[in-house]
C-alpha cells in the first residue's frame, strides 16, 4: 500500500519524479529508496514528511493519517515516537490522543514516550493545572536521552506558565545540550525548535535581548520537520523583536504571519493583527493612521496619547485595567507625567515584560530629561 501511495505521488503529467532525485530530498541513499520499492525495508515517517512536502504538500494531513495508521498496525515503534511528536507540534490533538493511547499497548520504552505526551497533551489542551503537570512529570522516570530532553523542554514550558522564570531557563539550557546528543535527526530538529521557541521569548520578554531572541526565533524557523502553523508564533515574535527598532521589518513579518493564519483559515486573528500589532506599529512610527482602523481601546488610547487627545485617552481608560502597563504608559504620554511613566515601566517588569518596557522609558527620556533610566539599567533588573 505505501509503495503504490509514494508512486502516485510521483505522477507528474509532464515527468514523473525520478527515485535519485526524491532520495536527496528525503535525505537517504539511492540504495535505501530502492529497498523500500523493492519491500526490503520501510522509510522513516521523517523521509515520508520530507517526500510529502515536496511531491504533494497540499496533501500532508491526508497522506500522514494513512501513514499513522499504518505504522500503528505495523508496530513502527521509532516511526510511531516521531508521529507523536508530530502531532503534538501540529496541533493534531486527535491524532495525538490515538497514536498516546495506541502506544499504552506497546513495549516498555514506547509506553513511556505516551505518558510524556499524554503530559504535553493536557499541556496543550489546559485541562489540567500546571502544578499537576509537574508532579506528573516528576513521577515519570526517563530512560533515554531523548525523554531526558522531553521531559526538561515540558517543564520549562510549564515553569514559564508559573513565571519561575529562572528554572524555565535552567531547564531549558539543560535540554538544550540534551537535543545536541540525540541521533534520530527529526526528534534532535524538532526538540531543538521547541527549545529554540522557548528562548526566543525568555530572552525577548524577559531579558530584552533581541539579538539572541532573533537567533533562537531563526532556528526554530529553519527547522526542516515543524509546519507552518507552529512556526507562526515564531513570526510573530520577529515583528514584535522590531517594533521598537526597524517599521518595514516589524510589518514584514506580522504580514507574514497574517498569511499563514489566514491560510489556515485563522481570520479572526489575521485581523487582530491588523488593528493591534501593525496599528500599534504605525502609530508608534508615526505612520498615516486612523482610530477607525482598529476597535481596540488601548491601541486607540496610544493614537490620541501621541496626538494630544487628553479627553479621548481618559475616557478610553476607563474600558481598560487601572493596572495595565500599556493604559499607564498611554497615560503618562497624554498627561505629560514621568510618574505615571515610571509606573509603567515597573508594572512591565512585575509581568514579566523588559522589552516593552523599553516603551514608555523612551518617552520619559524624550519629555523628561531628568528622567534618564538607563538601558543597563534595565537588562539588570531581576523579574525572577
Amino acid at each position: 500500500m505505501l509503495r503504490k501511495l509514494m508512486y502516485s505521488l510521483m505522477e507528474r503529467d509532464d515527468k514523473d519524479i525520478k527515485q535519485k532525485d526524491l532520495a536527496e530530498v528525503i535525505e537517504v541513499d539511492r540504495s535505501q529508496l530502492s529497498h523500500f520499492f523493492n519491500y526490503k525495508k520501510e522509510l522513516t515517517f521523517s523521509a515520508w514528511l520530507l517526500a510529502i512536502r515536496f511531491l504533494k504538500p497540499e496533501k500532508e494531513d491526508e497522506i500522514v493519517e494513512i501513514l499513522a495508521a499504518t505504522m500503528i498496525r505495523d508496530e513502527a515503534r521509532q516511526n510511531c515516537r516521531m508521529l507523536m511528536e508530530y502531532a503534538s507540534t501540529s496541533r493534531k490533538l486527535d491524532l495525538l490522543k490515538l497514536l498516546i493511547t495506541s502506544q499504552k499497548k506497546a513495549n516498555k520504552e514506547n509506553k513511556i514516550w505516551s505518558n510524556f505526551y499524554e503530559i504535553a497533551y493536557k499541556f496543550q489542551q489546559r485541562n489540567a493545572s500546571n502544578e499537576d503537570l509537574l508532579v506528573e512529570l516528576e513521577s515519570l522516570k526517563p530512560t533515554t536521552q531523548e525523554m531526558r530532553a522531553f521531559s526538561n523542554i515540558l517543564k520549562s514550558l510549564i515553569f514559564y506558565m508559573l513565571k519561575e522564570y529562572k528554572c524555565m531557563f535552567r531547564l531549558a539550557r539543560i535540554a538544550e545540550k540534551q537535543v545536541k546528543e540525540i541521533k534520530n535527526k527529526f526528534i534532535r530538529d524538532s526538540y531543538m525548535a521547541r527549545i529554540g521557541e522557548i528562548f526566543a521569548r525568555g530572552y525577548l520578554y524577559l531579558k530584552n535581548d533581541v539579538r539572541k531572541s532573533r537567533f533562537y526565533a531563526n532556528m526554530v524557523l529553519n527547522s526542516k520537520f515543524l509546519n507552518q502553523s507552529y512556526k507562526a508564533h515564531t513570526l510573530h515574535l520577529l515583528g514584535t523583536s522590531y517594533l521598537l527598532e526597524d517599521f518595514d521589518m516589524s510589518v514584514e513579518y506580522f504580514n507574514r504571519y497574517k498569511e499563514v493564519l489566514t491560510a489556515g483559515g485563522r481570520n479572526e486573528l489575521a485581523k487582530e493583527t491588523d488593528e493591534k500589532d501593525i496599528f500599534f506599529a504605525k502609530v508608534l512610527w508615526d505612520k498615516n493612521v486612523s482610530p477607525s482602523d482598529t476597535s481596540d481601546p488601548l491601541e486607540r488610547m496610544h493614537y490620541y496619547a501621541k496626538g494630544g487627545d487628553v479627553n479621548a485617552v481618559m475616557k478610553l481608560s476607563a474600558k481598560v485595567s487601572d493596572d495595565d502597563p500599556f493604559a499607564l504608559c498611554y497615560l503618562g504620554i497624554a498627561l505629560n507625567d514621568a510618574e505615571l511613566l515610571l509606573l509603567s515601566i515597573a508594572r512591565f517588569i512585575e509581568t514579566g515584560d523588559k522589552y516593552f518596557a523599553e516603551l514608555p522609558k523612551r518617552y520619559i527620556e524624550e519629555m523628561h530629561h531628568e528622567h534618564i533610566v538607563s538601558a543597563e539599567i534595565l537588562y539588570n533588573i531581576k523579574i525572577a
